[in-house]
């Protein structure tokens, strides 16, 4: 309802009731063009930022990133051919908002780093084999990802003369004795992207432990000696990792 103050001679004066919305005649024609404006949630129309525009029904990328973003509110404005537009302030546009809805949720995670290693294997006696049992601790730390392992075995009295055999990612393994004293040593490879100066994943070498050779005077502990004093997981660093991140 508007209200138009008694003609005095003057400028009359026009009041209109606030909730009354400003009065758009209805299209006649479909648009041939829409401007994309969006806006923060508490954002004013006029601070809209203009997308661009872009034909009627087309599909728009956004680099819309919900955790800085957050809720935001999106407004359009058609354009007919002969450039007059459905509205004529962005206070009147048409706005659809989009709301997001934080969450924390619990996610596999990878090891950051490669494996530390520092604990010696122990080595045993295969029964009624020319094998050594080889123990295998799994790492101090960044353990959760492992893959697979290596294990050297060196010439105890010549380091020159050694072999490095691929292992699986258990804690036991058996491999066949050498006519020579030997050092064993071994290390681990986990799904980290670290290299540590032995490539992607490779923890370093152990310390070394002796390992007899054939026939030895006084030959390695059998396993079920050997297995009674072992812990395999001692720093629980196989255990699965959880990492916490918003979404």
């Amino acid at each position: 309802m508007d209200i138009v103050a008694k003609d005095s001679g003057g400028i009359n004066i026009v009041a209109r009731e606030e909730a009354i919305p400003r009065y758009y005649p209805p299209a006649t024609t479909h648009p041939v063009s829409v401007d994309l404006h969006w806006r923060k949630v508490g954002q004013k129309p006029g601070e809209a930022l203009h997308v661009g525009s872009f034909a009627p029904g087309a599909t728009v990328k956004l680099p819309y990133n919900p955790l800085t973003d957050g809720d935001l509110i999106f407004s359009t404005r058609s354009w007919s051919a002969n450039n007059v537009p459905d509205v004529s302030s962005l206070e009147d546009a048409y706005t659809r908002p989009l709301t997001v809805n934080p969450n924390i949720v619990s996610v596999g995670g990878i090891d950051e780093h490669v494996p530390t290693v520092t604990l010696a294997p122990t080595i045993a006696k295969a029964s009624a084999t020319d094998a050594w049992i080889v123990l295998t601790p799994a790492p101090d730390a960044y353990g959760a990802t492992i893959t697979d392992g290596q294990l050297r075995i060196e010439k105890a009295d010549d380091a020159s003369i050694f072999e490095v055999q691929p292992i699986s990612d258990s804690p036991t393994h058996q491999i066949d004795q050498k006519p020579y004293a030997s050092k064993i040593s071994y290390r681990w490879r986990n799904q980290s992207t670290e290299d540590a100066g032995g490539g992607r994943g490779w923890s370093a070498w152990s310390p070394q432990s002796s390992a007899a050779e054939i026939g030895a005077s006084v030959p390695p502990p059998p396993v079920s000696t050997a297995i009674s004093t072992f812990t395999y997981d001692a720093h629980d660093s196989r255990a699965a990792i959880e990492r916490e991140v918003s979404q």
